[in-house]
């Protein structure tokens, strides 16, 4: 069942945010698209930056896994983000994945040269 962003949080009346950093530990596995819908309901046209923080507590890649990564790549590359001068994508993760991961899901903020991606092994 997929679950609205607006039942959790409303961000479409913050219309003067500037930095937004969000961090997902879980993602609703049946909706993979909730980082992005969560992402498109801000109306802010002067946001800069967006740090998304992804942390896997378990020893796979499930949470990565469940991303809609061209559907977020889609939506922050939308006219209406064309204000962000930095994406930052942070993986904690139990597993050994590549250092580009970030950059080969999400190959339209990494042609913008916006888009930075860190790696952690837990």
């Amino acid at each position: 069942e997929n679950v609205a962003v607006e039942e959790h949080f409303d961000l479409t009346k913050c219309v003067h945010l500037r930095y937004f950093h969000i961090k997902y530990a879980q993602i609703p596995s049946l909706n993979t698209a909730f980082l992005s819908q969560t992402l498109s309901a801000i109306r802010s046209s002067t946001l800069k930056t967006i740090t998304i923080r992804l942390e896997e507590t378990r020893k796979d890649v499930a949470l990565l896994d469940g991303i809609d990564w061209a559907s977020l790549d889609a939506v922050l590359d939308s006219p209406k983000f064309r204000s962000l001068e930095r994406v930052t994508v942070q993986i904690a993760i139990w597993t050994d994945i590549t250092a580009d991961f970030a950059e080969k899901r999400l190959p339209l903020l990494h042609a913008r040269k916006i888009l930075s991606s860190a790696i952690r092994l837990q």
